[in-house]
């Protein structure tokens, strides 16, 4: 039995899919999403094995949602619009349909779903180490946030979680791995040591001290340290990007 997840912000888009899939054999039909933050909290937490997955929807686009999905299933894009299907083939989908969906056409899609599951899931991971953040996923209590990565003031690592400070009084947490913030930052934020990613725009000063570590004072007055195996590239970081 196939466990499928539809994603789409229309409902009557919505229904139109769950019949189909209803009508056929060997497909369990485990839940809905209206937009990309729901999709990633209902993906993660269900577990599928395929994402039905719309590409133009409110909050996040199915594009931009990839990243956030720990759990990865395979994926089939459904929109109107054909622009985006090289975009959602480097993104290693199964396939790409347009709407309306016809029912055969449908079928033969979750036939080759069934017989590429390994290839797929390489081609995820090969993918995503190529992607540069704009926004991260944060969770709350209730609710799932998307933070503009222009916003954020500090990343510091909480245990499992990064912990992603917005302004002196809010923090959200965040599944993504310091490593993988660092590597997809596109170098708007420096790891000054083992548990600190601090943004460019944030730093006010910084010094060097004795024993080659390092110190940096943010725009906020706090003063964080810069450890010595970082103090080096630190340096030729913060020239390089301070440039006019």
């Amino acid at each position: 039995m196939m466990r499928v997840l539809i994603v789409d912000d229309e409902p009557s888009a919505r229904q139109y899919l769950r019949d189909l899939l209803e009508s056929m054999d060997a497909i369990e039909v485990i839940g809905e999403a209206r937009d990309g933050l729901q999709a990633v909290s209902l993906n993660n937490k269900l577990r599928p094995d395929l994402l039905l997955l719309d590409i133009q929807m409110p909050v996040m686009d199915g594009l931009s949602l990839i990243p956030y999905l720990t759990h990865r299933p395979m994926i089939v894009f459904i929109t109107a619009y054909d622009q985006y299907a090289i975009d959602a083939f480097d993104l290693a989908a199964i396939d790409y349909l347009l709407k309306p969906v016809e029912p055969q056409r449908l079928r033969r899609s979750l036939d080759r779903a069934s017989q590429t599951w390994e290839q797929i899931s390489a081609l995820h991971h090969r993918h995503l180490m190529d992607r540069q953040l704009t926004h991260i996923v944060c969770k709350t209590v209730q609710q799932h946030l998307l933070v503009d990565v222009r916003e954020i003031q500090l990343i510091t690592k909480q245990g499992r979680y990064a912990a992603i400070q917005v302004s002196d009084s809010c923090c959200h947490l965040s599944e993504l791995s310091l490593d993988y913030l660092e590597l997809h930052g596109g170098n708007i934020w420096f790891r000054i040591n083992r548990r600190t990613l601090l943004p460019l725009n944030q730093i006010a000063s910084f010094e060097s001290n004795r024993g080659g570590t390092g110190s940096v004072t943010t725009r906020s007055g706090a003063v964080m340290s810069i450890s010595r195996a970082r103090m080096a590239d630190f340096k030729s970081w913060i020239q390089t990007h301070t440039k006019q």
